[in-house]
């Protein structure tokens, strides 16, 4: 609500996956496109069309869909090269579950 008050014609997320999901959650939420600026290369968030939804536990809720990827993804390098090498790890992993992630998507109502 504050950000359609405000009149908002953009989201930016800064962060890591859960953060970079709320930001595309609320742009799509009031209509705006949504600029990512990933801190961590431990998973594909800067380049899905989608959000995780967690529980006040931290416990996944579902995944929101949406039909077009962040407007932009901006990525200070050093920032990502500089990050402790298990998120670079984790990243790689998740890199490798992309293609059942695509055709789970595709196959999405």
């Amino acid at each position: 609500a504050r950000l359609r008050d405000a009149a908002a014609t953009l989201v930016c997320g800064l962060g890591g996956g859960k953060t970079i999901d709320a930001a595309k959650l609320a742009a799509h939420g009031i209509g705006v496109p949504c600029v990512v600026l990933p801190t961590l290369a431990s998973n594909d968030a800067p380049c899905s069309a989608l959000s995780v939804l967690y529980t006040a536990d931290g416990a996944v809720d579902g995944v929101d869909f949406y039909p077009a990827n962040p407007a932009a993804v901006l990525v200070d390098t050093q920032l990502v090269a500089d990050a402790p090498l298990r998120y670079l790890v984790s990243g790689t992993g998740d890199a490798m579950a992309t293609c059942y992630e695509a055709e789970s998507v595709a196959a999405a109502p």
